[in-house]
């Protein structure tokens, strides 16, 4: 149930805006080699515990984050080198402000300046999202994301749990005196599979400084990322609007409007709103049978709570609960809290079936306006506890636990 709780906190911090779930494999040692083979750039990172330790440590304010045990680098690492008679030999090693690893890099033929783009686990986010160094590593200048583009612009694009999306394929030029920075113009109706589309931004090597093309695809992607932002303003507009406003249920039978309208009400009504996260049971949102739905939501030991409802006919409901009920023995429910949404006609049936066997049963009526909780319009969260059960976490494994999962649910 804990670590339930906690993947689904972290998918849940990251809900507003259009966000999509993400994974990162650990950080490994990395080599860029220079468009004519002569030089190489090999990224050493951070050794770190484990993603959880290095969540952990962020949340708590501890750096380095999820330092591995014997690791005495503070940051990411590089080691530049050229090839020298067939062998390759050491121009520069120096330090790196990322401080984990960098996601890509860029070396220049001459060995003299090497770009990063980046952080391990965070995507566009930072000062240090695009670095640049010059001989012997010195850091020429580090920019984060709304010094290379406007704010409406950063605002437009795509995200994920963790990153901002924000760029293609980057290149030096052929003298090696700017890196050209391929950055994603933004557009919230483009497919998975639809071709990536970027434009270029120039970035002087020996100085750091930023030059947008004059040309109509810039001109073009700017005017598409602000219309992006304004839809994206308007939308947070109306979620805040939602957010505060009194909850009804949907007027529709579309799933998706009911799991939304149950995980909000659980929020809003639950006494472990801040300690748990329901199960959600919506007959008829799959094409499973309803009484696999119900064992599915039931399912597991100690106390949850289980959220239901059915976007089928009204009978459906009662006789699958009827029908579940049937398999379970007298006490099978006496740990789980019941949140049925459900007219009073079919209601009073399906709350006998539950409570017979233990469960605590509470009715939403159809047309009850649930209002918002106090400590929610103040800005209290469910991800308040978060850092506490991550420590109590890897106490209980006695470690610092496993790796977050490649692919965190997202709401």
């Amino acid at each position: 149930m804990k670590i339930r709780v906690l993947l689904t906190g972290l998918a849940a911090a990251a809900a507003c805006g259009p966000a999509h779930a993400d994974s990162w494999l650990p950080a490994t040692v990395q080599t860029y080699t220079s468009s004519d083979q002569s030089t190489r750039l090999v990224v050493i990172p951070r050794d770190i515990e484990s993603p959880l330790a290095y969540f952990r440590d962020k949340t708590q304010g501890r750096e380095p984050a999820g330092q591995a045990r014997g690791e005495q680098a503070k940051t990411a690492r590089a080691v530049v080198e050229r090839r020298v008679s067939g062998k390759w030999t050491r121009v520069w090693a120096a330090p790196l402000v990322n401080d984990v690893s960098p996601v890509r890099a860029l070396v220049s033929n001459d060995a003299r300046h090497v770009v990063t783009f980046d952080n391990w686990h965070s995507m566009g986010l930072g000062d240090d999202t695009i670095a640049i160094y010059g001989p012997d590593g010195q850091l020429v200048r580090k920019l984060a994301l709304n010094q290379l583009l406007p704010d409406f612009y950063v605002k437009a694009l795509p995200r994920s749990v963790s990153s901002l999306h924000w760029s293609g394929t980057h290149r030096l030029t052929a003298d090696g005196r700017r890196a050209l920075v391929a950055v994603v113009v933004p557009d919230d109706d483009r497919l998975p599979t639809d071709e990536l589309s970027t434009v270029d931004v120039a970035i002087d090597l020996e100085t750091g400084a930023v030059t947008h093309p004059e040309e109509r695809a810039w001109n073009d992607a700017v005017a598409i990322a602000r219309k992006v932002a304004d839809r994206r303003d308007q939308a947070e507009a109306r979620r805040a609007a939602a957010f505060a406003a009194p909850l009804k249920s949907p007027a529709t039978s579309e799933s998706a409007d009911w799991y939304d309208y149950l995980t909000e009400a659980f929020f809003r009504v639950d006494p472990d709103w801040k300690e748990t996260y329901p199960e959600v049971a919506v007959l008829g949102a799959s094409e499973e049978s309803p009484t696999a739905t119900l064992a599915r939501a039931f399912e597991g030991e100690g106390p949850h709570v289980v959220m239901l409802a059915s976007v089928q006919a009204p009978d459906v409901l009662p006789a699958a609960v009827r029908d579940f009920a049937a398999t379970l023995s007298p006490s099978a429910l006496k740990d789980v809290r019941v949140y049925l949404a459900a007219p009073i006609a079919i209601a009073n049936p399906i709350r006998k079936n539950l409570a017979a066997h233990g469960a605590t049963v509470v009715v939403i009526y159809p047309g009850s306006a649930i209002p918002q909780r106090p400590e929610r319009l103040r800005g209290e969260t469910s991800l308040d506890k978060l850092a506490g059960d991550i420590e109590a976490l890897g106490r209980d494994t006695g470690s610092s636990g496993p790796g977050l999962p490649k692919s965190p649910p997202a709401r």
